[in-house]
Order: structure tokens, then sequence, then C-alpha cells
């Protein structure tokens, strides 16, 4: 009858759990990540008027703090906290939590110009069937209360400690340990026959890490009693822990740490994990000087946060909007307007005072051509750096200098001056240098380049470059030799960034003539012919070529006179001597 019962009241808790799912307004979910489990984010009026409210809220998902309506007489709302006493984490509405496990919010009251009040409980000691009186002591919400002994005694039995439960089935405290009080809370006094147990046949309760870092524990628990569940501190990379299930794959009976086991007989809990959730980030507003707290709102990542109006105010001051730098030298931001979340951001209030007069940055060429020139700044503000166009023969604009002689602060044309008082910023100059560069234009070194003063004299000096099959034969402003030509040892002025590039004539080639008998006898290599030189093709006593029964006809460059591809040559042709030449007898058969 009682494993029916447990089944039935299983039924109903998931029924009701899938209902409280359905009824929360998507509005106040984000989503951070894929999770079959849920969680439970209650509100405690704590004090005030209302009961508890509860939302059903899927796991790693953004829950929006809300508005409960709460309120208590004489008291002020001030926030929500994670502890009754508000000593926990702190959410304000419209701040976000990304939900992991189950969660109360608890409602802060604080009177007129007050701190928050906290809220004592109640511990009762029964003496359950005991001799002695009840007994209540008030404990401050969420501290630790030492239990006590009360002396109770009965006739046959020993005192065996307390237990939430008269039974003996809820959570057992001996004296002296600690009982951490949350609500009001009754201790029943446990006995046992003299010199009997308390609880016969113990039952192991076993935890396994599930692919978390960590050993498997096992604990002994006596039989039919309630256990707390431990946290065995299992940790997985790019995971969050979610609490304990009987089955690994998460279908069985889930646990949270430190809620009861009610033990029967011998069980595993297996770790569950999500996937690790994208943490929020922290907008906090700063007043900067003026009047009002610090505020900090929690933003998810990469997402439109609208910049608020905390109300902030300074005597004397204007408000100006929001800076992520204190001095204002950062990003501004108005309210109202958008600012994308991708870390934590501080924006500080900035603040306009009374009118005071402006101060001057004054320009000078310091040698340079040019006038003096002087711009009005207002004071404390930044003044962007401008070029006054200015010049020197010889040298080359450097920004400018708080100092004529460069030692004091500098600073570059565009960049941020923040002015606080007159000051003149002195050009500097910087002598210019031009580059000359010795091009091999085509030969075996690479190019060699050196520097030298402006408006300079410099003296043309041999490379040593080389190339196969040339000779180097002067210098010349341009590759293909259309430019200035120039030799080592001239000297010249250097004007501005020049490259010389090597010129180069081409070294004659020698080729050879071949004269072959072609089925005959004899022939001749004519070698060393040099290039362009006047040849004339030999005749066949010249050559020695024989063939019994033929006659001499002429010269082909293809052994086969039938090859259409070949030329045909007579003794005495010149030849263009630009390449090698292979020659073929073609004989004429004696009739």
């Amino acid at each position: 009858m009682k494993k029916k019962s447990v089944r039935a009241l299983s039924l109903f808790m998931a029924l009701a759990l899938i209902m409280s799912v359905m009824l929360v307004p998507s509005s106040n979910v984000f989503a951070t990540g894929t999770s079959k489990y849920t969680y439970t984010v209650t509100y405690s009026p704590n004090g005030g008027s209302g009961s508890n409210r509860s939302y059903s809220v899927a796991a790693n998902t953004y829950h929006t703090v809300s508005n409960q309506g709460f309120t208590r007489s004489g008291y002020v709302f001030s926030g929500w906290n994670t502890r009754a006493d508000g000593y926990g984490t702190t959410y304000q509405n419209g701040s976000y939590i990304c939900v992991t496990g189950n969660i109360t919010l608890y409602a802060q009251w604080k009177t007129s110009g007050g701190t928050p009040t906290p809220n004592p409980r109640k511990v009762t000691y029964h003496p359950n069937g005991g001799n002695g009186s009840q007994v209540s002591v008030s404990v401050p919400m969420n501290t630790n209360h030492t239990v006590l002994s009360q002396g109770y005694t009965r006739s046959g039995y020993t005192f065996a400690g307390y237990n939430t439960a008269s039974n003996g089935t809820g959570t057992s405290y001996q004296v002296g340990s600690n009982l951490y009080v949350t609500t009001d809370i009754t201790l029943f006094a446990i006995w046992k026959t003299s010199g009997g147990p308390v609880t016969p046949n113990p039952r192991k309760v076993t935890y396994h890490p599930n692919g978390g870092n960590g050993s498997q524990v096992s604990v002994s628990v006596p039989i039919n009693t309630n256990h707390t569940v431990l946290s065995q501190g299992y940790t997985r990379s790019g995971y969050t822990f979610a609490g304990y299930n009987t089955a690994s794959n998460g279908t069985g009976t889930a646990y949270q740490v430190g809620s009861n086991l009610y033990v029967t007989t011998d069980i595993t809990l297996f770790a569950m994990w999500n996937t690790a959730p994208v943490q929020p980030r922290t907008v906090t507003y700063h007043p900067n000087g003026g009047s009002g707290s610090q505020v900090s709102v929690s933003v998810p990542i990469n997402t439109n946060h609208t910049v608020l109006n905390q109300g902030y105010t300074r005597a004397g001051y204007t408000f100006a909007g929001y800076n992520t730098a204190s001095n204002g030298t950062g990003i501004t931001y108005q309210v109202g307007s958008n600012l994308y979340v991708t870390n934590d951001i501080t924006l500080f209030a900035m603040w306009t005072v009374a009118p005071i007069p402006p101060r001057t940055v004054t320009y000078h060429p310091n040698g340079g051509n040019g006038t003096e020139v002087s711009v009005s700044v207002p004071i404390n503000t930044n003044h962007t750096v401008l070029s006054q166009g200015y010049t020197r023969s010889g040298y080359t604009f450097a920004g400018y200098n708080t100092a004529s002689n460069g030692t004091g602060t500098s600073y570059q044309v565009g960049s941020n001056l923040y002015v606080t008082t007159d000051i003149t910023l002195f050009a500097m100059w910087q002598i210019e240098q031009f580059t000359i560069t010795y091009s091999s234009n085509g030969g075996n070194e690479p190019d060699r380049t050196y520097t030298v003063g402006a408006f300079s004299s410099h003296t043309i000096f041999d490379q040593g470059f080389t190339r196969g099959g040339y000779t180097f034969v002067e210098w010349n402003t341009r590759a293909d030799g259309t430019g200035n030509a120039l030799n080592n040892g001239q000297a010249f002025w250097v004007y501005s960034d020049i490259t010389l590039y090597a010129q180069w004539s081409r070294n004659p080639q020698r080729f050879t003539v071949t004269y072959d008998a072609n089925g005959g006898t004899g022939g001749l290599i004519d070698t060393d012919i040099l290039e362009g030189s006047d040849y004339f093709v030999k005749t066949a006593q010249e050559t020695n070529v024989l063939n019994p029964q033929h006659n001499f006809w002429y010269w082909y460059t293809r052994p086969d006179s039938l090859d259409p591809t070949g030329v045909s040559f007579q003794p005495g042709d010149k030849l263009e001597m630009d390449r090698d030449y292979y020659l073929y007898v073609i004989w004429r058969t004696i009739e």
C-alpha cells in the first residue's frame, strides 16, 4: 500500500511540474542552452503582505526578476536577496538570474532612510514522550544554532538525540551540532530502549561522478532514515553540475544537494550535467561625484542594454549623460541609448559645470614657415591637435611638443590634448633623408639600398654586380636605359629617393655548323663560329663527303629530302649565324 501511495504522489508532482512550466511567462526567460530540467524561482514577501509565488524555469536559462507587488506597513521595498537577512546576493527588478538550481528571492524591507530588518525564527525542543517541558528558542534567521540538551529523560529509555520528525524519519541532530535556521522548526527527542540500537540494518548511498571529475563515494546510512544529499565537489569541463538522479541518463528521481533522501535500500546517485551557461555581464552605474548609490544591473552577454536614468544629482552641476571613463575620455552614452554589452562595464555619470573662461592652445612653427596660430578651447575638455601646414626646407614635420627643444610632451596631429591651462605646441622638425637603390636589373645579386642626407652629393661606386653572358656597361635612372646615364665615380645631387639600374651588354655567342654524309662517308664539324659573322656553306670536296654510285645534289636540314619541314642550301650560300646548323647531304643516284 505504501508503494502505491508513493507512485501516486510522484505522478501528481510530475503533473504539477509540467503545469508550472506551461504557466511561466516567456518574456521572463532567456535561453542559454538546451536542457530538459526545470528549477523553481520562488518570491517570498519575507514579512510583507502576500504569499510566496513560485515560477518553474528551464535549467540554465535567464529569468528576469519582476515586481510581485508585495507591501509591508511602515517599510519600503528595497529589492530582493537570496537570503532573508539580506546577506546573500542582491537583485533588483529587471535584472537577470541564470537559473542553475532552485532559488528563493526574499523581499528586502527598510524603514524610511533605514536598512533591511532581519526576521528571527523559532527552534522548539519537544520531549516526545519523555519527562520535561517543551522549550522554544528565538534564533536569527539564516544563522547556525547550536543544538542544546534540555535534560529530557524517559524511564527505560536512553536519549539518542533529536529529529525533525517525531518518528525519527526526518533529519537527525546531536547535542552540540549546528542547525542552520531558515524557518520555524521543532526538534523531537528520540529514545531507544536501554542498550538497544536506534536504527538497525544500514544501507549504502553511492555517489557517482557520471562522466565528471572525482571518485565514486559510498556512504553508510541507517535504513528507513533521511539522508541529506551531499556535494562531492564533482566537476566537468564545459558543464554545470545540476544535482543527482537515480538513473545515469536522468530519467529517474532527481535530488539536489541538501535535500532529503529517504533510504530504504542501497541506491546510487548519478551526478547530472548541463552544458555551462554563458554568464551574464554587469553594467554598473557610478554617480562619479554626484549623490546617489552605485547600481549594478545584470545583462545577458552580447545583447543591447537600454541606458537608464538613475536620478543622480550634483550641486552646481548638470547631468550630461554617462561615459566609460570617469574623466570623460571614454565612450559617451545618453539615457535611452543602446549599449551593446560584451563585458562588465562601468558607466560614470558626467557633469557639466558653470561656465569657466576657455584656455588658449597656441601653435608655433619653431623655425618652420608659417605663422603662430592660437585656438580658444573650453577648459577641461579634449582638443584635437591640428595640422597648421608648417613646412621647413630640408626637414620633415614630426608633430608637436610642449617644449621647443622637444623635451616636453609630444602630440601628433589628430591626437587628443586635454586642456586644463594655456599651452603652446611647438612644431618639431626632422632632417630629411633619401634612399639610393642600386638595382642589378636582371643580374645575379639583390638590390642594395643606401641612406643619404637630403640635398647632399653622392658619388656612384661599383657594386660588383654580375650577369651570365653579359658585361656591365653603366648605370641608368630607368631600367630600360632610356633615362639618365651615369658611370662609377660620377657624383650627383640627391633631391629625392632614386634607383640606379645596371645596364648590360650581351656577350657575342659562338655556334657550330655540322655537315653529315647522310649514308655516305666523310663529313665535317665547323666550330667556334662567331655570332653575326659571315659564313658560307661549304662544298662536298671541302667536307670530304663521298657515296659510291651517287652524286652530291645539295645540303638539307632534314635527312629525308621528302620531309617538307627542312630547308635546302647550296654550297656558297650565306648562313645567318644566330644559331647552330646541322646539314645533311642529299644524294642523287647515278643513272
